[in-house]
């Protein structure tokens, strides 16, 4: 488990899960599931690494399966809002399909 991502170790996350460590899990904030994932590649980018964005994106289609997203209520309570699973091989950039609530 790697905590809350906010810079360029997102890089080194994201080629972690794409090299064998099977049930890695991070967090990060964004206003969606779509949304963390143009996130995370926003971050990776930021490592100082020049490395083309399409490669980002793979990393982040083959290494990421599933996206959780979350909301605090005014009552400060979080829940659930948002499973989205991601299709490795469609995506412009991503093809996230809804698995529930």
């Amino acid at each position: 488990m790697v905590g809350e991502v906010r810079g360029g170790e997102a890089l080194d996350m994201l080629q972690a899960m794409n090299t064998g460590h099977r049930g890695s899990l991070t967090t990060a904030h964004a206003n969606g599931a779509y949304h963390a994932l143009i996130r995370l590649e926003t971050m990776a980018l930021m490592a100082g690494i020049d490395i083309p964005l399409a490669a980002v994106r793979e990393q982040i289609r083959h290494g990421i399966d599933v996206v959780v997203h979350q909301e605090r209520d005014g009552d400060g309570r979080r829940r659930i809002v948002q499973i989205a699973e991601i299709d490795p091989t469609r995506g412009d950039p991503y093809s996230l399909r809804d698995v529930g609530t």
